[in-house]
């Protein structure tokens, strides 16, 4: 099996791949806020990192397939953090355009399997990214995928079925955003990175839907006056491993099955009413 980085490869070495065997892997996310001790490129660098673990297993495990790896995509829509200095968010038509044009141009030269690798979870991103995968898959010979949603919101996993035991300490629904798990994935992949004041920020419990529901769109006006939701102060080095792990197992599995046509789940009943539900 073949690990290949677009950008350091000639035309014609692309061109030589074998389109039915090829999965393109593209990892994406904004530059946004994660609090005052991690830096802006928190959701790249967490997508990145799955991306190229998950490659190593393929590489170990998938030796007939290739997988094209191409350049992180600094983009997506993250209108709450936008009252925090460094955030750049775009609107979700925008999103959605790129990511379609994007797909469009690799379905042009013949791929055919492109996994969209995303670590931010902001629902208005997810959908315009489903919105994407859904228009090129409907007018082309393609699949698209969107790995987040394919993972998380298909209704078929628990929490604790993706992330170690104990991990979230009977908080999942409010470690959401700079929280224990992406603290703990930057201390054990980027631990200079992360500012050492982690250690000695409060615990900040948000319900994020409720707060939606409430008219509350911004970060902020939440109750997450430094930009973060969650307990950082929890964060570990040995649990970030273990959730890089589990997560670059998650988007393996999901590459494999691409390569083997097989039938991925996108999305839920539940969380497709809810992306249905959403304004714009």
């Amino acid at each position: 099996m073949a690990i290949r980085k677009a950008e350091e490869m000639t035309w014609t070495e692309m061109d030589g791949l074998d389109r039915e065997e090829t999965v393109c892997l593209l990892p994406l996310g904004p530059l946004e806020e994660h609090g005052p001790h991690l830096p802006l490129g928190t959701d790249l660098l967490t997508a990145e990192g799955m991306v190229e673990m998950a490659a190593e297993l393929l590489e170990k495990e998938d030796p007939a397939s290739i997988y094209l790896l191409l350049p992180r995509l600094w983009v997506g829509h993250s209108e709450g953090a936008m009252h925090f200095c460094g955030t750049l968010s775009v609107g979700t038509a925008t999103l959605k355009a790129l990511v379609t044009d994007l797909c469009i141009a690799l379905t042009r030269h013949g791929f055919r399997k492109v996994l969209l690798v995303n670590h931010h979870m902001d629902l208005f991103h997810i959908r315009a990214l489903l919105q994407a995968a859904e228009e090129v898959n409907r007018s082309y010979a393609t699949r698209v995928v969107e790995a987040s949603s394919a993972i998380f919101f298909t209704g078929k996993e628990t929490a604790g079925e993706r992330e170690p035991q104990g991990s979230l300490h009977g908080h999942e629904e409010t470690e959401i955003h700079a929280d224990v798990r992406e603290t703990s994935f930057m201390l054990h992949r980027h631990p200079q990175l992360v500012h050492p004041c982690y250690r000695e920020l409060p615990p900040v419990r948000i319900r994020i839907a409720e707060e939606l529901q409430q008219g509350h769109i911004y970060f902020d006006e939440m109750g997450a006056a430094e930009g973060y939701m969650g307990s950082p102060a929890q964060a570990t080095a040995a649990l970030g491993a273990a959730h890089l792990e589990a997560g670059a197992r998650a988007i393996a599995d999901l590459a494999r099955r691409l390569v083997r046509n097989e039938d991925i789940v996108q999305i839920g009943p539940h969380m497709e009413r809810v992306l249905r539900h959403l304004p714009g």
